[in-house]
């Protein structure tokens, strides 16, 4: 009778483990299917109301003048051997340690204004619009998006700036290409900053065990779908796109937006960062991640409304010397939601090195973990 027991209930756990995975799979894309429903249904209600001029978007030709503040840095490009050309703002003196501020989804290099005014007492700063996005190139390809592209635009980047080392600070995106290449170049990262924005391997489990990390994500699914997303974040001058970003950067962040993503084929190439992600999911799956020495700090909004806190914390096990620092009152964009608190902990960080308790000391005692 108790080796049935037993029988039955190795079984029964090899099924579950063996259809886990299929399973999750099949949940995320009914989640997904939901969520592009709700997106097609908001176009066409507002098509009815208002006509298709809902669907138009104003050319904008004057660039808002915050974007032209000396006070950033300047402006300077370089063209890649691939052939994509970067636009970037830098700031501070070439002498010093180069941070360098990779941004995400829907966002500019314009996103990392009020560190840039703080680093670039101490740092070289150098601040790039990422592939797609901004004045940088926009591939036609959703195949471009993918990760190794952004891991090869970054080292691009620091070969013709000369850099062999590097701080890295990403947010969202920018922190999951920062991960990836930290993972893939060890020995080329001094420092890494991941603001909300997870390893891969840890929204990779997630996404198979975590109900409430498939619902926050499954806009990602959502995102396959041809030009019906465009059309959800276009309408209204682009309403859906500026309140995603409630960073508490008021009028002057809505028209950087609405300029920036006004610009043809914007709002395609920044959701085929998405679109690409499913097209190299089985290249992500077979990558081998190893342990990160690199003296690591993640910081995290506990009020993110697309991650939850369990991503921060499987990150931190890919770099076990990891700082994992939360906000309670923040969301998904912290660094401009709480600007002074995230700057202190950042230069604490830099400035303390790796030992933990050190940077504790140093300024992070107002950051404290919740997890």
């Amino acid at each position: 009778m108790l080796w049935s027991l037993l029988r039955t209930w190795f079984l029964a756990t090899s099924a579950f483990y063996a259809l886990r995975p299929a399973v999750s799979a099949a949940l995320f894309l009914v989640f997904g299917a939901c969520e592009l429903l709700r997106m097609c249904l908001g176009v066409a209600a507002a098509v009815c109301l208002k006509g298709r001029s809902v669907l138009e978007v104003r050319e904008r030709t004057e660039e808002p003048e915050c974007l032209r503040d000396p006070a950033l840095g300047t402006h300077e490009f370089v063209t890649l051997d691939d052939g994509v050309t970067l636009h970037y703002v830098t700031a501070g003196s070439r002498e010093r340690p180069m941070v360098l501020l990779l941004h995400g989804f829907p966002d500019i290099w314009y996103t990392w204004h009020k560190q840039i005014l703080e680093l670039k007492k101490n740092y070289w700063v150098i601040a790039p619009d990422m592939r797609g996005y901004g004045q940088s190139t926009k591939p036609s390809n959703v195949e471009e998006y993918q990760m190794s592209y952004l891991i090869d635009d970054v080292r691009g980047l620091l070969q013709s700036l000369g850099r062999k080392k590097v701080i890295l600070i990403g947010h969202d995106w920018g922190a999951v290409v920062s991960w990836c290449f930290a993972n893939k170049y060890p020995q080329m990262v001094d420092r890494l900053v991941a603001i909300n924005g997870g390893h891969p391997d840890a929204m990779r489990q997630l996404l198979q065990t975590s109900l409430t990390q498939m619902l926050k994500s499954r806009y990602m699914v959502a995102y396959q779908c041809p030009r019906i997303p465009e059309a959800w974040l276009t309408m209204n001058d682009f309403a859906k796109l500026t309140s995603l970003c409630q960073s508490g950067d008021g009028a002057q962040g809505t028209s950087v937006l609405q300029y920036t993503f006004s610009k043809p084929g914007a709002v395609t190439a920044a959701v085929n960062y998405y679109r690409a992600t499913f097209c190299e999911e089985r290249q992500l799956r077979n990558t081998r991640y190893r342990r990160l020495d690199v003296p690591t700090l993640v910081l995290w909004g506990s009020r993110d409304p697309y991650l939850t806190p369990q991503v921060a914390e499987l990150s931190r096990r890919h770099s076990p010397e990891a700082l994992v620092r939360v906000l309670r009152e923040c969301g998904h964009w912290l660094h401009q939601e709480n600007a002074p608190v995230v700057n202190e902990a950042i230069e604490a960080f830099l400035a303390a090195g790796a030992p933990a308790d050190t940077v504790e000391k140093a300024g992070l005692r107002r950051c404290r973990s919740s997890l």
